[in-house]
């Protein structure tokens, strides 16, 4: 009796946990707020969709044009989709499905097409960003930066350029990379780690080296922006950036003019990207105090060289000069050596505030305080002015080798072989 017993009381127990799991896949619950988006504009925007769910859950997507701000979660939340700029003449359409054990919803999602001449300057960029990791020593968190890190440098790289920061809408975002040059997805989003034997590297050689010896590195810059991530050997600099080229029928002042209106990765014998120092790669500021060499402000400067923004200072042949040299009227100008000379000066026993330090005086207007994301140190870096938006947003339309929508009107057809392209780089 005692063996029937056990396996009557075996079934039992077997038949309950069977009812209890069929009871929780019953229970479980998954709903959205709205499933059908059509007709959204070409130069796309943002929806959301409210989650209702006692589950975890994931969301599938295959449309790299359609972004959610996270591809999984748990329990109610709200999900907002971006939807980027739609620059080909053609409507398109796609399904995002979240799943939760077995329960799917489908958000259903259409876009018209472009037009043949769009209004760019309405057009929300969406710039694909790929760190470069050298690293010599997987042990040495300084080159073999941590995971996840470099996502978090990047997110507060783009506080700079929004406008509940700098106070002007760029209608721009800098973004990790989802897949490589293949076009497999990448492991760790906007992320390659690179075994390399010369750490640490002279940063401006390196810039400077026209020999194609550093181009195997690139990843396509019109598709992405190249940022190389490894020690100088000049602990002074923090980082450094290729500066645009701009075309004669739409030229910038103050950037080199290139003959050729479509240059890419085959067409380069130096590395066109941007360095960071990884030395100072997790300096980073708090609310109670900017760190002038936090990593992301130094990302944030530099991004603004590569897509066309200069010193606010004035720079040129002479170290007295007084004069503006960024091409942007709204940006104060001041002579940097002299400023400079005024910091050596200070009494450095004492204690100092950073609106102390922050203090300029203009080239036209007398004192101000700086605050431009372009200066250098001392500087509380929360401005972009609408003179360097015009200028950005310039070199987004027209600049060959940077990604996203280009005017109607450029000649796209390629050259082959390397060309003889000048070399212009800032710090």
């Amino acid at each position: 009796m005692k063996i029937v017993y056990n396996t009557i009381l075996f079934t039992l127990l077997f038949l309950a946990t069977s009812c209890d799991h069929s009871e929780k896949i019953d229970d479980i619950k998954l709903e959205i707020s709205q499933n059908i988006f059509r007709n959204i504009d070409n130069n796309g925007g943002k929806i959301t969709v409210a989650i209702t769910s006692n589950s975890e859950w994931i969301i599938a997507n295959s449309a790299d044009w359609c972004i959610p701000d996270k591809y999984q979660g748990e329990g109610n939340d709200i999900l907002t989709i971006k939807i980027l700029a739609n620059t080909k003449h053609a409507n398109r359409q796609t399904n995002l499905i979240i799943s939760a054990q077995g329960i799917n919803q489908t958000i259903k999602i259409s876009q018209q097409k472009g037009e043949v001449n769009p209004d760019l300057d309405k057009i929300h960029y969406q710039l694909p960003v790929i760190f470069h990791v050298l690293y010599q020593n997987e042990n040495d968190i300084n080159q073999y930066i941590k995971e996840d890190h470099l996502k978090d440098v990047l997110v507060r790289a783009n506080h700079f350029y929004q406008s509940e920061k700098c106070g002007i809408d760029i209608n721009l975002e800098f973004v990790l990379a989802t897949k490589d040059k293949n076009g497999t997805t990448l492991p760790e989003p906007g992320v390659e780690r690179v075994p390399f034997n010369e750490l640490p590297i002279d940063c401006e050689k390196f810039m400077r080296d026209n020999t194609g010896k550093y181009t195997s590195l690139l990843w396509e810059p019109n598709e992405y922006i190249n940022i190389m991530v490894y020690p100088f050997t000049d602990s002074q600099i923090l980082g450094i950036s290729t500066f645009p080229y701009s075309l004669k029928d739409f030229f910038l002042e103050g950037t080199q003019q290139v003959s050729a209106s479509w240059i890419t990765l085959e067409n380069l014998s130096f590395p066109y990207c941007i360095s960071i120092n990884s030395s100072y790669i997790y300096e980073q500021s708090t609310d109670e105090r900017i760190n002038q060499n936090d990593a992301a402000i130094t990302l944030a400067h530099e991004l603004g060289h590569y897509l066309g923004l200069r010193h606010v200072f004035s720079e040129g042949g002479t170290t007295s000069m007084c004069t503006d040299t960024d091409y942007c009227k709204d940006t104060p100008s001041y002579n940097r050596s002299e400023y400079e000379q005024w910091l050596n000066n200070l009494d450095k026993q004492n204690k100092y505030q950073l609106k102390d330090l922050a203090k300029r005086y203009s080239c036209e207007k007398g004192e101000y305080e700086a605050h431009n994301i372009m200066d250098y140190a001392y500087c509380f870096y929360n401005e972009i002015t609408l003179e360097q938006r015009k200028r950005i947003r310039h070199i987004l339309n027209y600049s060959p080798l940077i990604p996203g929508p280009k005017e109607s009107r450029i000649d796209t057809r390629g050259v082959q072989g390397r060309l003889n392209l000048p070399i212009c780089i800032m710090k």
